[in-house]
């Protein structure tokens, strides 16, 4: 199995959901002092943040872990939200939304 090398702290299903064209969006660029279009591969991302550096454990469990079990959950409660606010769907679930804080701040650089 290759190793995923580059991991986003913003899952790319959220990020798609503010671009201009599912593929690029504005970015402020901290050392550049200004917005540019960048892809949404290149936002958020650090090299190796799930990694795990132990030898007896898949070094790349994590990020599997995440984009097999937990992103695609969070695809379904984004949806949900996105329908709820353009008045497609008549009630939200609170429960999943909860989840998808929860989940998004345990992936984050701060935890």
């Amino acid at each position: 199995m290759s190793k995923t090398k580059r991991h986003h702290l913003v899952p790319r299903l959220y990020l798609k959901n503010f671009s201009i064209n599912g593929k690029q969006l504005y970015a402020f660029i901290k050392n550049l002092g200004k917005c540019k279009l960048v892809s949404i591969k290149d936002v958020a991302v650090k090299e190796n943040f799930y990694s795990i550096s132990n030898e007896n454990i898949d070094q790349d469990f994590i990020e599997s872990y995440l984009s097999s079990n937990i992103e695609p959950l969070l695809g379904k409660c984004i949806s949900n939200i996105i329908q709820y606010v353009n008045k497609e769907r008549q009630e939200i679930n609170l429960k999943d939304i909860c989840r998808c804080l929860i989940c998004q701040y345990y992936r984050g650089s701060e935890f």
